[in-house]
């Protein structure tokens, strides 16, 4: 049949037929590595074993068709959630160092605390003049520089 051109379809290709054993272990890779290879790094496992009640296969349902009667199983190459589309960076060892600013933390810089300034503890009274002594880490000084 003829695609809509304004729609996105999902188009499933069948790449292998196994029944699991486990002798199987290298087809079912080479399947797996054919089919992301040929669906951009996305594939679909559907299990025949394991079919969905009909609250799953209903026209309220949460499967995308209604042609999905068995338990399906997404594989993904692309670090990324193929619902949301949430995705990270590829995976690397610097992500995990604290030590390099790649992986640290943005708010302490991987220090795991934080320095700032309290304002109400340097300013107490905000109706004080500066010479009155309105900074109060200055205000008992005995520094001419602060006076």
């Amino acid at each position: 049949p003829a695609l809509d051109k304004k729609y996105k379809h999902d188009i499933d290709v069948v790449v292998d037929r196994i029944v699991v054993r486990g002798d199987l272990a290298t087809r079912l890779a080479d399947s797996i590595e054919t089919a992301l290879k040929l669906a951009d790094g996305l594939a679909v496992a559907e299990f025949a074993d394991k079919p969905l009640d009909a609250s799953q296969t209903g026209e309220d349902s949460v499967n995308k068709s209604k042609n999905e009667t068995h338990e399906r199983m997404l594989f993904s190459e692309k670090f990324a959630c193929p619902v949301s589309g949430f995705t990270i960076p590829e995976i690397e060892p610097r992500l995990f160092s604290f030590n390099n600013p790649f992986g640290a933390c943005p708010t302490c810089d991987g220090l795991g605390s934080q320095r700032a300034i309290d304002a109400s503890l340097v300013v107490p009274d905000e109706n004080v003049s500066l010479r009155a002594g309105a900074v109060s880490p200055w205000a008992k000084s005995t520094s001419p520089y602060y006076a």
